[in-house]
């Protein structure tokens, strides 16, 4: 099978398999461990981007708003990206995202000045919780049409982010 030239590019430190006719891209090592890019034969993509820099240091574990903004945004624009890529004549016509953050329950949320306050303090989530963390939360409506990635990215960015807060505040 000959490898299209939009993934030629994909090749550094990373390991890609096709399972039947879905197309996993993984990256390992210093060049992101744990990111993955998993594409099925029906334009569904999951973009996952680790958040492996929790509070900027030392201090109090905490996801900063503005790091988890930046890769919802560089995750927007790369399926923006690979969407033109596989379709170009845009047969798919409207899209859904979903994101969560997954395995980082037991941090805080706080945005960048919040933590430069107060670096070595915060709120533990108690244990048992962790599912109310590690659900996805969806836009509303959940669909959208495909131009809205590139039209309204802001705003999505924003939503998603919104979403994400409050559902870690209630930890």
């Amino acid at each position: 099978m000959s490898v299209p030239n939009w993934l030629a590019v994909c090749t550094v430190g990373t390991q890609r398999k096709l399972d039947g006719g879905t197309l996993i891209i993984e990256q390992e090592g210093r060049y992101g461990e744990g990111a993955k890019i998993v594409l099925w034969p029906s334009g569904d993509s999951l973009i996952q981007l680790p958040a492996d820099r929790p509070s900027r240091g030392m201090g109090f574990p905490t996801l900063i708003e503005e790091d988890v903004s930046a890769l919802v945004a560089g995750a927007l624009d790369y399926a923006a990206w690979l969407l033109g890529q596989i379709d170009p004549t845009e047969r798919i016509s409207h899209i859904a995202l979903a994101a969560r953050v997954v395995g980082g329950s037991a941090f805080g949320w706080r945005t960048a000045a919040e933590h430069a306050a107060s670096p070595n303090s915060g709120t533990v989530m108690m244990f048992g919780q962790e599912e109310q963390r590690d659900a996805a939360i969806r836009l509303t409506p959940p669909h959208m049409v495909r131009q809205a990635l590139a039209m309204n990215r802001a705003r999505i960015v924003e939503d998603l982010i919104v979403l994400l807060r409050r559902q870690w505040a209630r930890g």
